[in-house]
């Protein structure tokens, strides 16, 4: 079966106000916060995704594939940890999943849309660990000097813990243990207690208004 995901096309009218409710929900949490250094980045990288996205509505899937695949290795390039952009891919997901039933209510629009951002999430999966693999001990260095600058307890001890994750992940990648592999990726979208859960968990603490 072939999925078209331009059908998708009339999401293009509420990517303005779902990408910057998307915005305010980052902005107002401690930990995606820290990632923004100004409002003029912030207001770059607002109308720098939106168009990604609305681009997004009218390509291929082998297109598609490209630009998130790019897209992964961005985040990697500036050092944002696997679960905070993968948690964030999937805030805007429900965000836009929100909308569709919302003002069009229906209901094979959320499910083709849920589809899409499992494809194009995949896509960044793979940018990020090329770029990992490529870089692991530049990263794996990088994450530990993270752990060492932050003072907040269960943050800290969540990002030792992605530390040895990362390494546990490099090592299974090297030795081509692909069951490991899937069990290593499904531990930190499921497990309580991984920094990407964390950062779900404190979702509810973002100020709306």
């Amino acid at each position: 079966m072939i999925v078209d995901f331009k059908k998708l096309n009339c999401l293009a009218d509420y990517a303005d106000e779902v990408f910057q409710h998307f915005y305010n929900v980052l902005l107002s949490n401690k930990v995606f916060s820290k990632y923004f250094t100004s409002k003029d980045q912030v207001k770059a990288l607002l109308g720098k995704q939106q168009a990604n996205f609305i681009a997004t509505l009218q390509e291929s899937k082998a297109d598609l594939n490209t630009r998130y695949y790019q897209v992964g290795v961005v985040h990697y390039q500036h050092s944002i940890p696997y679960e905070v952009f993968q948690s964030g891919t999937h805030l805007l997901r429900e965000t836009f999943n929100e909308t569709i039933r919302d003002k069009l209510g229906d209901s094979q629009l959320v499910l083709l849309n849920s589809a899409m951002f499992d494809y194009i999430s995949d896509a960044m999966a793979k940018g990020y660990m090329d770029m990992f693999i490529r870089n692991e001990k530049a990263d794996l260095e990088k994450i530990l000097c993270m752990t060492r600058n932050v003072s907040f307890g269960t943050e800290k001890r969540l990002l030792i813990e992605h530390y040895n994750w990362m390494l546990d992940l490099l090592r299974a990648i090297e030795q081509k243990k692909y069951n490991a592999l899937d069990e290593l990726l499904l531990r930190q979208s499921s497990d309580p207690d991984t920094l990407y859960s964390f950062i779900i968990d404190h979702l509810e603490d973002v100020d709306e208004s």
